[in-house]
């Protein structure tokens, strides 16, 4: 498989895209023994990630698995960690260690909808650890492998990112908190910044059936725009910036 590559960065990216092409995602495999998830050809999270690392140790790749939580949908907003629900890699190249969660790369699972779709996502193949961590969280900092601090409440709280946040680049985005309490008549201001062009922006509340576009405003160099809440309601509300779904708050109005 890797015999036609030099460099450990070609060999981990062989290893990875063969898996990510061949293994599918199923509750109907938890087994984490590498053989076993080859001849059912499906796995979780914990058998993808163990499977990688069997391939790396093989290839003279230093490869470690990471356990940990994950946070995916609006429900997951303010939910406290308890049993880990999710495991992921990190591999050392050339003396650096790299992030790398090869079961979201290799497609997504709606959990709504109990369907999966094989897809493969770059942005999870020596991932950005500022992107990563805030959709993964590790109680081991020996585990990290980034120069960065992990704070547990703080991730707890955290909005949902979406990969399209991945993909435009955005800095800067306020409220940094995803659950969002508010008085009836208060306005919701957001805020980010980007490289990107951005040619529109829509609101979707899950207990209303339509998209509400605001009127988005450049300020301080930043895009902005605001909604009034007229009614008490506790919703989730997700962002679509250029039609992708980007970030979802919980919306408390009282």
């Amino acid at each position: 498989m890797i015999s036609k590559v030099s460099t450990d960065h070609e060999k981990f990216r062989v290893i990875f895209r063969w898996i990510s092409d061949t293994i599918r995602y199923s509750y109907s495999n938890r087994t984490t023994k590498p053989d076993l998830v080859i001849k059912k050809g499906c796995a979780v999270c914990a058998g993808y990630a163990y499977l990688l690392k069997a391939m790396c140790d093989r290839a003279g790749i230093e490869c470690v698995v990471v356990s940990g939580y994950a946070k995916t949908l609006p429900t997951d907003i303010g939910k406290q960690l308890t049993e880990t629900d999710h495991a992921w890699n990190a591999v050392k190249l050339y003396g650096k260690w790299y992030l790398a969660d090869l079961t979201w790369a290799s497609g997504y699972y709606d959990r709504v909808k109990k369907k999966y779709t094989k897809k493969f996502n770059e942005c999870y193949f020596l991932a950005d650890p500022n992107f990563f961590y805030k959709k993964h969280y590790t109680a081991n900092k020996e585990m990290v492998f980034a120069n960065i601090k992990l704070n547990r409440k703080a991730f707890v709280h955290l909005p949902i990112y979406y990969n399209a946040y991945e993909a435009l680049l955005i800095k800067d985005l306020y409220p940094i908190k995803g659950d969002i309490k508010l008085k009836l008549k208060d306005s919701l201001e957001i805020s980010f910044d980007t490289p990107r062009v951005i040619s529109s922006v829509h609101l979707k509340f899950k207990r209303k059936k339509t998209y509400f576009e605001p009127t988005l405003c450049i300020e301080d160099h930043k895009y902005v725009f605001r909604y009034k809440f007229d009614k008490v309601t506790k919703d989730f509300m997700t962002i679509y910036i250029n039609g992708e779904a980007t970030v979802a708050y919980t919306i408390w109005v009282k």
